[in-house]
């Protein structure tokens, strides 16, 4: 039992922290543009596709 409260606490945890997270880019969207374009620049680049 006490198993099975400690995995919803922190369900609800990390529920809690990512409705924090998109409430801060709600406010600023410019921040969380400008370190997706970084992500995506410094990315690996994707090997060709085969058919």
């Amino acid at each position: 039992m006490r198993a099975l409260l400690n995995s919803t606490d922190e369900a609800v945890s990390a529920a809690g922290d990512r409705l924090h997270r998109l409430n801060d880019v709600a406010k600023d969207p410019q921040q969380e543009v400008e370190r997706t374009r970084f992500a995506i620049r410094d990315a690996p680049p994707r090997p060709p596709r085969t058919a």
